[in-house]
């Protein structure tokens, strides 16, 4: 009989609190330790049975009554090695606990200690292929710009070097295909892959063309799935029945071992920033684990981040540019229009200008499809009392509330909160209300009956919140059924649709007037992308941009196309005002239902920092400032900036200064490491 030997094992939870406990486990004299590390456990934590995770084996403990453990849960580790190791960077660099960084790498039926779940059987549009289901693809003949990427990628890939590519192609430039043939020379040397989307449901075309492609191989994650379907996946994947794994930001923790390759598509896209605690950009995730595992990186986009772009000057990624569309397609002619003289002509203000308005024509008589762009929702932006000059804002939010006609109701777009319509002021009575703004259901409302005859839908969060919706509008779109597209955001993401020849933007300037120091770089990526749309058939493709700046940088770049134009005027000011990718921000809010005790929690803060930064000396502190939505759902929060070099340095000042402020990491602090938002 095996004689029992108590160990001391570490673990960690998923709650915010930066150290590891100590609990004793009989184990068989047999056991390999190490095959501790990475299983969940059931432990007593104060009062109740907790979930934890073992990461590590202690040889000697300072606590003299330890507690044991009360259940392994798992046979074999759930956490391999490499993602244990990734958890370490990730609490590191995004100051959060190992637990919380581990916890986020799961499904919450894992969290919830669950060693199976009932998979249901529904229709689901993500899945793993079955080899029954293949079928014979498309093949494509590559272009000499795919042919000298795909050579420098296959290189590093037989030579197992973990070289990071930016593939800067151009809209249509066939950067898909080149992901595909990356991969298949991965799989075919017995490795597996990880693709990163923005978002699974908005980049259907890429997914069909994996799962065609590799049938039998391929696990598809993402937020749509059933808590089974997310527990499932996460076991085909560890048990090796799948080898590749495509989805949007979580799909960088897949449990896939022997990684030849990651890609990250449209790597500037905001979507790859997590929100909630641990704040992480799967982008730069993606970067630690390749180096990790020592695999391929490749980054791809029409439009760089400025971030990615500026890594390749240094040196520390391969540019890699594909500057000619498939079959060599012109890229889309563009006509800009200055809304100020078109008001000035039409004696009123206007939503279509002529020149759009006969471009639609145009298009439309010819068979031809349309996608409008304008990144606002709802039918009026904002209601206010023409007697009084009051405007309907959210009691919860800082926020004006945006009119929605279809629902006939006022709407927060952050907080979600819905009212009725009012019929009179709710400050003086009056039933003198003026409806401004436009946003997508307007423009779609216009549209109709500017253009009785040809089918119009709009896609946007509000008509794409039933389950199927997003996928049943493009495949319309596709088919044809529908001849106009009025869209935010949301139709500038990889979709290849060839028969739209016509691409309007409703307002070129939306996105600059927000204060946001990337508010430019957004802009310049929008309009490059949504133009992208247009011209990728057999016929020429036309853009027409309305705007009151015409002559601003980051407009005229993108109508130009001349990405390093606008590279280097936005550089430029990057450089003087010390902002990314020169330094990293790191943004400390804090929140409360008080605005005054917040304002005097921020500036105590703020002091504290001053102090610590002024022995720095390379931590630059600013602040306190109020966020610009200054409440969120009954919060009111406050802003500190750090602007650092060292992100690791700089968190071990913050980290110093919390604890002598006593501020502890609660859910009214929160430290956001590169936020993306101010």
């Amino acid at each position: 009989m095996n004689s029992m030997n108590k160990i001391i094992v570490e673990v960690v939870f998923g709650i915010p609190v930066k150290k590891s406990f100590h609990y004793s486990f009989n184990a068989d004299d047999n056991l390999d330790h190490s095959l501790l590390v990475g299983r969940r456990v059931m432990v007593p934590f104060g009062n109740f049975q907790k979930i934890g995770y073992i990461i590590g084996i202690a040889n000697s403990t300072t606590i003299t009554e330890l507690k044991s453990i009360t259940k392994i849960i798992d046979e074999k580790p759930v956490i391999t090695e490499e993602l244990l190791t990734l958890s370490k960077k990730i609490a590191d660099y995004y100051f959060c606990s190992l637990g919380q960084a581990i916890e986020m790498m799961l499904s919450s039926g894992m969290r919830k200690g669950k060693t199976s779940m009932r998979e249901m059987k529904t229709k689901e549009f993500a899945r793993i292929m079955t080899k029954e289901e293949e079928t014979q693809h498309e093949t494509f003949i590559l272009t000499e710009e795919q042919k000298n990427c795909l050579d420098l990628i296959k290189k590093s890939i037989t030579e197992n070097k973990n070289d990071k590519f930016l593939v800067h192609g151009t809209t249509g430039s066939g950067k898909t295909e080149v992901y595909i043939r990356a991969v298949e020379e991965c799989i075919n040397t017995g490795k597996t892959a990880i693709v990163l989307v923005p978002e699974i449901s908005l980049t259907p075309q890429i997914t069909e063309r994996f799962q065609v492609r590799f049938p039998g191989k391929l696990a598809i994650l993402h937020s749509r799935l059933s808590e089974g379907k997310k527990f499932h996946r996460w076991q085909d994947i560890s048990e090796k029945r799948a080898q590749i794994v495509i989805g949007p930001r979580s799909a960088i923790f897949a449990p896939l071992e022997n990684l030849g390759i990651i890609i990250v598509d449209e790597e500037h896209d905001s979507s790859y920033k997590q929100e909630d605690t641990p704040r992480y950009n799967a982008k730069d995730v993606a970067l630690m684990r390749s180096e990790i595992s020592k695999c391929v990186l490749i980054l791809g986009s029409a439009t760089p981040s400025l971030e990615s772009y500026y890594e390749t000057k240094k040196g520390n990624i391969k540019l890699i540019k594909m500057e000619k569309r498939i079959d060599n397609r012109p890229l889309p002619d563009f006509e800009v229009v200055n809304m100020k003289q078109e008001i000035e002509k039409q004696k009123r203000m206007v939503a279509i200008s002529d020149k759009l308005r006969q471009g639609m024509e145009n298009a439309l008589q010819q068979g031809q499809q349309v996608m409008l762009f304008l990144n606002r929702r709802g039918y009026a932006t904002h209601i206010s009392c023409k007697k009084c000059g009051h405007v309907l804002k959210c009691k919860s939010c800082d926020s004006v509330l945006v009119y929605h006609f279809s629902r006939q109701e006022l709407n927060c777009h952050w907080c979600n909160v819905k009212h009725p319509a009012p019929t009179v002021c709710p400050d003086c009575g009056s039933s003198y209300l003026k409806y401004s703004g436009k946003g997508t259901e307007k423009i779609e409302s216009f549209i109709n009956k500017l253009f009785p005859s040809y089918t119009v839908q709009r896609f946007d969060f509000d008509s794409t919140r039933l389950k199927g919706t997003h996928e049943n509008i493009l495949s319309d779109f596709k088919n044809g059924k529908i001849k106009i597209l009025v869209g935010t955001q949301m139709i500038t993401k990889g979709h290849d649709f060839p028969n739209v020849t016509l691409v309007g933007i409703i307002s070129a300037d939306t996105s600059l007037n927000i204060p946001d120091f990337r508010s430019g770089e957004r802009t310049f990526q929008l309009i490059t992308q949504v133009s992208g749309r247009a011209g990728r058939g057999i016929n020429p493709g036309k853009v027409i941009v309305q705007t009151f700046v015409p002559r601003h940088y980051a407009i005229k770049a993108s109508i130009d196309g001349n990405f390093e134009n606008f590279f280097d005027n936005e550089m430029q000011a990057r450089s003087q005002l010390k902002l990314p990718p020169y330094m990293h921000l790191i943004k400390i809010m804090l929140r409360g239902s008080k605005n005054e005790e917040v304002e005097k929690k921020a500036l105590q803060l703020y002091n504290a920092f001053k102090k610590e930064a002024m022995q720095d000396k390379e931590t630059y502190v600013y602040g306190p400032f109020q966020s610009m939505i200054t409440k969120l759902r009954g919060y009111y929060r406050w802003n500190i900036l750090l602007k650092t070099k060292q992100v690791s340095k700089t968190n071990e000042l913050i980290a110093k200064v919390l604890s002598f402020e006593k501020a502890g990491i609660s859910r009214n602090l929160v430290v956001d490491v590169d936020p993306i938002t101010m």
